[in-house]
């Protein structure tokens, strides 16, 4: 079953079975499709996790192309936001695992 991940810079993440993903028309916004058995494996949730990253980083990009000083900050949060957001609503354990790796995600003891 096909699954749609809308990375909007709007950080309004739409997640939809196929065919009724949707973001606003004038917000920056990336599609990522992928397929449930995908992130059953471990090798599959990092390739998925590559791919929401990306995807962030391309809208962020459109919204704050400077990279350096403030504008690069705020590029910085867009991207960590929107795939934080992205991560959370497809909401699987293998997926979120990755994200804490690469995020440095410690959880409190």
């Amino acid at each position: 079953m096909n699954k749609l991940v809308t990375t909007a810079a709007a950080t309004t993440i739409f997640a939809a079975f196929a065919g009724n993903a949707f973001a606003y028309s004038d917000t920056p916004s990336a599609v990522v499709k992928f397929e449930r058995t995908e992130v059953a494996t471990a090798g599959g949730a990092e390739h998925l996790y590559d791919r929401i990253h990306s995807a962030a980083w391309r809208v962020c990009s459109d919204m704050f192309p400077g990279n350096n000083g403030p504008s690069a900050l705020d590029g910085l949060r867009c991207i960590r936001t929107l795939t934080d957001d992205a991560v959370k609503q497809v909401d699987n354990p293998r997926l979120t695992e990755v994200y804490e790796q690469r995020e440095g995600y410690v959880p409190p003891s």
